[in-house]
């Protein structure tokens, strides 16, 4: 799939660990590369990200998306969106259309 060139703000919450924000690198419906240093999570965990962004009405909307970490590099790590339904889906197309915004 092809990825996106985008800036958003992310938190990261997975089972066992702190809370975590950072900023994506790149995304597509597929998944999201998030740029995290030294500080990621192991290989085959899963974690919840929540993106914030604005809504079509003007207001800030949250849109929390399963995922499961899939590579780890200096720089990050690749997570791959999982239980991709109908929710998930609005919520990308969402955050797509308001990439402009937020663009690298």
């Amino acid at each position: 799939m092809t990825r996106t060139p985008v800036k958003f703000a992310v938190d990261i919450c997975c089972e066992g660990y702190e809370p975590a924000s950072c900023l994506t690198s790149d995304i597509s419906f597929g998944g999201v590369f998030l740029e995290l240093g030294q500080n990621v999570f192991p290989v085959d965990s899963t974690i919840d990200l929540i993106f914030h962004c604005e809504s079509l009405g003007g207001e800030r909307a949250r849109h929390k998306l399963p995922a499961k970490v899939v590579r780890v590099t200096d720089q990050g790590m690749g997570v791959m969106f999982r239980d991709f339904d109908a929710a998930a889906f609005r919520a990308l197309r969402e955050i797509f259309r308001t990439k402009d915004e937020y663009a690298a």
